[in-house]
């Protein structure tokens, strides 16, 4: 379940370095596994050099789906929303829509692959002992 908290939740909740407007409201799941140093940035900045000497600044919220794997180092800039049952790979800057069950990297993130049913078999272990690795639910 998507579920809206404010700047302050989201800081105490991710232990993330985030950079929110005080205004925006961003979604995260309940579910969300991320590593070190990942930035959700929601700031955006002017590009005419006037406005931006001005402090034109704009707020977009960021929204996670449900279930999403974050890796180390990610930045993921203003108004993009990552989809459920995804996965974003090390070093990655989102800076467009990721949608449900993919697996996408790089900067900028690009869609790799999507995720299938024969990723379950990938890790055997986990088939067998299964109860060991419901620690969420």
């Amino acid at each position: 379940m998507v579920r809206k908290i404010y700047e302050n939740e989201l800081k105490d909740l991710l232990e993330l370095y985030l950079h929110l407007h005080e205004s925006t409201i961003s979604e995260m799941s309940e579910y969300l596994s991320k590593t070190w140093n990942c930035v959700f940035s929601t700031a955006g900045h002017a590009i005419d050099s006037e406005q931006r000497g001005q402090g034109l600044e704009i707020a977009l919220p960021i929204t996670v789906g449900d279930n999403v794997w974050i890796g180390t180092n990610v930045f993921v800039l203003p108004g993009v929303t990552i989809g459920n049952n995804t996965i974003i790979g090390a070093g990655s800057v989102v800076n467009k829509n990721i949608p449900d069950g993919v697996i996408a990297a790089g900067n900028p993130c690009k869609i790799i692959r999507k995720i299938t049913d024969s990723d379950k078999k990938k890790y055997p272990i986990f088939e067998e002992n299964h109860e060991h690795f419901n620690h969420r639910r």
